[in-house]
């Protein structure tokens, strides 16, 4: 059976939303109430949908946002990168062979 309108959209529950974006229910749903996510159309007192070219291009424009950004630097590569917060200072500094008042 082939639609009369192939430029009809096409409604997606929030099950089949999440499977498209690989993230759970939860995360789209927190994403929704932020903002950061397609609007839900109201089917009935508890249903939803969302339009599937709407969720299509939320995705692309989270990969186009991936693949244009600049490489971000990881503070693994920061010598001084620490988890605690407090700069990170090397065995030698901390037993008073290196001078770090210079």
């Amino acid at each position: 059976m082939t639609p009369a309108n192939d430029n009809a959209p096409t409604l997606v529950s929030l099950n089949d939303a999440a499977r498209m974006t690989s993230l759970s229910r939860t995360m789209v749903n927190r994403y929704r109430a932020e903002g950061r996510f397609p609007s839900a159309i109201p089917l009935g007192d508890r249903r939803i949908a969302f339009i599937r070219s709407e969720i299509t291009a939320w995705i692309q424009a989270r990969i186009d946002a991936v693949r244009t950004a600049t490489p971000a630097t990881s503070p693994w590569d920061d010598p001084s990168f620490s988890l605690s917060g407090k700069p990170q200072h090397s065995v030698y500094e901390k037993r008073g062979f290196i001078d770090t008042a210079a």
